[in-house]
């Protein structure tokens, strides 16, 4: 809850009323945070601070605006959430972000996740978030909207959907045929996915890493999703739960979700979207 406080306090003293009022460079500078861009060969961004200020360094090869602006907000969020909240051990941290401390979910390295929860909350506020998403069908046309209205990745905008969005769903990022991660809303009927789990002929992510290795952009059920160079499947799927669920001990043989995808081509990752029926 404390990155979740942080970035409410931002918001707060700004008195930011809608997303479309949230400038991160402007607000950065007023925090008497620095702010660059160069080359870096090993990381997206990483942030040098001690307990009063700040240096974020982006890498300067990222195109995608939107990657950008959420590296932003992580690299913020170290410093929010750890140079101003406590003395650091050796009076000063460094911290090297990639594609793993943004979409990893990874649990165990805490300071990524509380990173994550503060760019999340910061550019997606939840009562902004609610409202926009509020009786809508949920689906992937659904997520891309809202992306375009907070300006984030998609990726970002479906995982904020399910811890706070109004319906049960489950998301999964497959790299490579396997699951890399996933996110489960605590309402969700079924909840263990393995990492590493082979993604399965029944789901229609399966055929999906075909389209990644010979990159046919034209594929039936495809329409090109530009804000993570990929393709959107533009309808969805009816599978069996068993599909994703097969090591959950609690799936039932005639349970069944939708499902809907898109195939990212910049991490040869394709994300999947689930819901009940």
């Amino acid at each position: 809850m404390l990155a979740y406080d942080n970035a409410e306090k931002l918001i707060s003293k700004y008195c930011f009323e809608s997303p479309r009022e949230l400038n991160l460079v402007t607000l950065l500078y007023a925090e008497d945070l620095n702010l660059k861009e160069e080359p870096l060969s090993d990381c997206e961004g990483k942030i040098l601070f001690d307990n009063s200020i700040g240096i974020i360094t982006l890498n300067s090869s990222i195109t995608d605006e939107r990657q950008k602006r959420f590296t932003l907000a992580h690299e913020m969020g170290h410093f929010f959430n750890e140079a101003l909240t406590k003395p650091l051990p050796k009076g000063e941290a460094v911290y090297k972000c990639g594609f793993e401390e943004f979409y990893g979910v990874n649990k165990s390295r805490k300071r990524e996740a509380d990173a994550n929860e503060f760019a999340a909350e910061l550019l997606m506020h939840k009562p902004w978030f609610q409202k926009f998403t509020k009786n809508k069908p949920i689906n992937f046309e659904l997520l891309k909207d809202t992306s375009d209205y907070f300006d984030v990745s998609l990726t970002a905008v479906a995982l904020r959907y399910v811890f706070v969005g109004q319906y049960s769903t489950a998301l999964i990022m497959n790299k490579n045929g396997k699951v890399l991660w996933s996110a489960v809303n605590e309402y969700f009927p079924l909840k263990f996915i393995p990492t590493g789990y082979k993604v399965r002929k029944e789901s229609a992510a399966y055929d999906f890493f075909s389209c990644l290795a010979d990159r046919r952009d034209l594929t039936p059920g495809l329409s090109p999703y530009k804000g993570e160079r990929g393709m959107m499947q533009t309808c969805y799927d009816l599978v069996p739960a068993y599909t994703w669920f097969s090591e959950d001990y609690n799936c039932p043989r005639d349970k069944y979700l939708y499902e809907q995808n898109v195939a990212m081509y910049n991490y040869n990752c394709v994300l999947t979207l689930l819901w009940e029926k």
